[in-house]
């Protein structure tokens, strides 16, 4: 299968390397002097209220007045020393949260040695080093994917900690050949993490973070400034991490391939690609079930082995390749586009011989309880907004029934059609909201929503014509 048109050199030279982390390097600075000038001024105000109200400043203006004020002060300097003393301290105890709260690991459940021996020995093999010394945790979550993390053990002064997260939907969409290969490609990522610089870069990050969410809350008197500052500040800093982030998915692809191979490395960049895809359609089942069922009654994750042998025909992976091979990277993807990785490593992509043996396998003994517990933390999470999901799906069908038999009996209005329209695509699909949208259009051509709409139907239906529909909208 050929990429041609589709593939893009991605060649990151040292020069544009020590550019972007010079550029970070700023930007660290600049979040670490305002939090060290905020945290100054705290202290510093809280300390010089503590000497004025002790008679160590102005001392003469203590003895002018000290027989009509308390603490030798007027009235009007208490009160405004009460006001801004608790404006510091909230400031103060908002900083000493900031620092000293601890920081989780992501969500997922944290798996032992003990628990999958096999899966911590192919670990430690591809490592190279017993033990496996940089990493510290290894989780399964419920994303068809993986990655490394860094987080500081306590608050964000601490030691940093390392993790591996591994989504237990990819360990059943790949093969346990390719397993090798993806662990070579996130272990590489902790050379790159394991800096001074990154891990500052996490500190900073995780630091401006919970004070916008802090001052976002209104926690905190007078913070209104210093929100908009921490919302333009991360905005700034993150635009940078993430070009940094994407050459470290280069760097460590070509770490990959250098250790398992390139064929191998290409082959599981490509099986993650489609699987992402076809994962996404699993979900898009959940309308059906949610109008017809209150609660819950699907298992996602003991049906994903199925699900995924489905895509070992030919016809639909490469079908499904062929879309993500054309996606393009947007300004905040932490990953260039799979067409963009592909093509760096060189070789014109195959597709992927069948899954013979899923890689979930090596957990051994341990997945069927590793399914329950994921299942029970999802089901956790979704019950109460699964009920209400189901109420108003059952609300909108019966609104587009209703709908319908107005049509029948010729009553209509314009807006009644519209909502028509878009309850049809929400409920029966873009195939039978297509013909109605067209039917709006050729009545009003002017109705940008509708061209909107019925642009992203026909794309969802793989018809270049929406293109033009959106042209229109804007």
């Amino acid at each position: 299968m050929s990429l041609q048109n589709t593939q893009v050199k991605f060649e990151p030279t040292s020069r544009s390397n020590r550019a972007d982390r010079r550029r970070l390097c700023g930007w660290l600075t600049l979040g670490l002097s305002v939090f060290a000038t905020l945290a100054t001024l705290s202290v510093g105000g809280l300390y010089l209220i503590y000497l004025i109200a002790d008679g160590k400043v102005f001392s003469s203006l203590h003895c002018v007045l000290r027989e009509d004020c308390f603490f030798g002060l007027p009235s009007w300097a208490i009160a405004a020393m009460i006001v801004v003393g608790s404006v510091l301290a909230s400031w103060l105890i908002m900083i000493l949260q900031v620092l000293l709260f601890g920081v989780d690991p992501p969500d997922g459940i944290i798996v032992s040695a003990g628990d999958a021996p096999e899966l911590f020995a192919l670990i430690e093999r591809v490592a190279g080093e017993p033990g496996a010394d940089a990493l510290d945790t290894v989780v399964i979550d419920a994303d068809c994917n993986a990655g490394v993390f860094i987080y500081p053990t306590f608050g964000i002064v601490g030691p940093m900690k390392t993790g591996l997260v591994i989504g237990l939907p990819l360990l059943d969409a790949i093969d346990e050949r390719e397993l090798p290969a993806l662990l070579s490609h996130e272990l590489a990522h902790f050379h790159d993490h394991s800096g001074a610089l990154d891990a500052t870069a996490q500190r900073v990050d995780t630091l401006w973070q919970r004070i916008g969410l802090s001052c976002g809350d209104r926690l905190v008197p007078g913070s209104r400034p210093l929100a908009k500052f921490a919302m333009w500040y991360l905005g700034e800093l993150t635009a940078v991490r993430l070009r940094q982030s994407r050459q470290q998915e280069m760097a460590a692809d070509a770490a990959a391939a250098a250790d398992q191979g390139v064929d191998a490395s290409v082959t599981v960049i490509l099986r993650i690609a489609v699987a992402s895809l076809w994962f996404e359609r699993m979900w898009e089942l959940f309308p059906r079930r949610l109008r017809r069922h209150d609660a819950p009654r699907f298992r996602p994750f003991h049906v994903t082995p199925r699900w995924f042998r489905r895509l070992n025909r030919t016809d639909r992976f490469e079908r499904l390749l062929r879309v993500a091979l054309v996606q393009a990277t947007s300004n905040r993807d932490t990953h260039p586009a799979w067409h963009e990785r592909v093509a760096a490593l060189g070789p014109d992509p195959r597709v992927p011989p069948p899954v013979r043996v899923p890689a979930s396998r090596i957990l051994g003994a341990f997945e069927p309880k590793l399914r329950e517990d994921i299942h029970a933390s999802w089901l956790a999470q979704i019950s109460d907004a699964w009920h209400d999901q189901h109420e108003s799906a059952k609300h909108s069908e019966n609104q587009l029934a209703a709908l319908e038999r107005e049509t029948a009996a010729g009553k209509l209005e314009p807006e009644e059609e519209k909502l028509m329209a878009h309850l049809t695509r929400d409920l029966r699909g873009a195939e039978h909201a297509v013909p109605l949208y067209r039917t709006i259009v050729e009545s009003d051509p002017g109705d940008a929503e509708i061209h909107y709409n019925l642009g992203e139907a026909l794309l969802d239906l793989a018809d270049d014509d929406g293109l033009g529909h959106l042209d229109k909208a804007r």
